[in-house]
């Protein structure tokens, strides 16, 4: 049976690229990898304010790299579909973390 994925673990779930994304371009990939390297560290802290500075910088991360999709798709580098796919899901990923932050 399927269980809904909460906490920083429903944020990371978004951050994987669609299958049809592959080769994800090194900008994304980057951008992508540091948001998790952040949230998995705010997950390990016991310091709040430590947490809630690691989730802020995650969720900016997700941000700038859902507008570098947007605009490689517009150069051409990146698929529409694919950069719909990863807009709609790094911004949801960001948006579970702003709402994660506010609640600690």
């Amino acid at each position: 049976m399927f269980q809904p994925v909460t906490g920083l673990e429903a944020a990371t779930c978004l951050m994987t690229s669609p299958a049809f994304c592959q080769p994800l371009p090194k900008a994304l990939a980057k951008a992508m990898d540091q948001a998790q390297g952040w949230i998995t560290s705010a997950g390990a802290t016991s310091h709040h304010g430590r947490a809630k500075q690691l989730m802020e910088r995650a969720s900016r991360t997700l941000k700038r790299a859902a507008k570098k999709a947007t605009k490689l798709s517009r150069k051409g580098s990146l698929s529409p579909a694919c950069a719909a796919a990863l807009n709609r899901n790094l911004l949801e990923a960001s948006s579970r973390l702003t709402q994660l932050r506010k609640s600690l």
